[in-house]
């Protein structure tokens, strides 16, 4: 039988057509209806529903274009809850469709998820069909919260292994992260494990990907350290020379104070990258310690990272082996097959 989603989300549009892949894999999949704020990557299989008005009107626009096309349905889907799940969940009550929410955040970190937000966060929780986490441990804390565990899938986020893999390329720089440039990425404290493992390696290069509203902040503290001839903040990486960027480091390097299960680790482990980490959210899923990768659990502590990057700098047998370790790991876990199976799942489900 030939089945129409609906899908409301926000997402950059490499991470919305990521997401939707593994839905539009599924042979009984005959349409994916996408409400974002525009049109993103295309796709025989995807109808994009894009909005004309800004602001909170626009949340009603896409309700009732949403109710439009909803008669049709099969399931109704929505990346993170607030606003998208409450969406999904409000059209689904109305019509009486199934409804799934995806939480692509850490459920667990308190400084976004407390007071009446939490509260708001749980009501849209009970009352959808499917709850999906990225990974363990954010799992096990919904069911602790007191969600049924029937009611939760693990629905890693995935990529294409076939794009995102080893290349030949000059390895300009030792270390590299990508990612927003703000307060709960501690871009700070990257900086500062740069400046501890300059004291022994004194020609570190490094590269940051990304902007935000920390960058200028960042970059002020780069030239206070004394960094500004071993660390380069390059903006915004284009997602058609990410693969690019990401087989130009040897390392790559997360020390986020929360994180769900973020796509760039993902993609920079299948191009060939040990990595160092915070260990948060559901990265110790991926980041097998001292199987393809170091997990820091002191997350404030910078001597440490700089501990563990300074041994794959110095071991290259170990980086080696960590690679090669990494490559299968997400080859097998990570791939968009994986997160298609959950899909499946999810589809017999309900």
């Amino acid at each position: 039988m030939n089945k129409i989603v609906l899908l409301t989300c926000k997402l950059f549009d490499g991470d919305a057509y990521y997401f939707s892949k593994p839905i539009i894999n599924i042979k009984e999949v005959s349409k994916l209806k996408i409400f974002r704020d525009k049109i993103g990557i295309s796709d025989t299989k995807i109808e994009y529903h894009n909005v004309r008005f800004k602001g909170i009107i626009k949340y009603f626009e896409r309700i009732i274009n949403m109710l439009f096309q909803s008669r049709k349905s099969s399931l109704i889907v929505g990346i993170y809850e607030i606003p998208h799940g409450f969406i999904a969940m409000l059209i689904g009550k109305i019509l009486r469709k199934k409804t799934v929410v995806c939480i692509i955040s850490n459920p667990a970190y308190k400084e976004i998820r407390h007071g009446i937000r939490l509260k708001f966060s749980y009501f849209i929780f009970r009352n959808v069909d499917i709850i999906t986490t990225t990974g363990t441990q954010s799992k096990k804390f919904m069911i602790k919260e007191g969600f049924n565990e029937n009611k939760i899938r693990i629905l890693p986020n995935s990529i294409d292994v076939n794009e995102f893999k080893p290349i030949e390329c000059e390895k300009k720089y030792d270390i590299i992260t990508i990612g927003r440039i703000s307060e709960e990425k501690q871009v700070d404290l990257f900086i500062k494990i740069i400046s501890l493992l300059k004291l022994n390696h004194p020609n570190i290069k490094v590269a940051i990907g990304g902007k935000g509203p920390d960058f200028e902040k960042i970059n002020l503290l780069i030239k206070e350290l004394d960094l500004i001839n071993n660390v380069e903040l390059l903006g915004f990486i284009p997602s058609d020379d990410l693969v690019n960027f990401l087989n130009s480091g040897k390392i790559f390097l997360s020390c986020s104070k929360t994180e769900g299960l973020p796509r760039t680790v993902i993609q920079s482990i299948a191009c060939g990258l040990p990595n160092v980490s915070s260990n948060v959210g559901d990265l110790s899923d991926l980041i097998i310690n001292e199987f393809n990768g170091f997990l820091i659990n002191e997350i404030s502590k910078p001597e440490l990272y700089a501990d563990k990057l300074d041994l794959l700098l110095t071991n290259q047998s170990m980086h080696d082996i960590f690679s090669a370790n990494g490559l299968l790991h997400v080859k097998k876990h990570y791939d968009h097959s994986a997160a298609e199976e959950v899909w499946n799942n999810i589809f017999k489900t309900i």
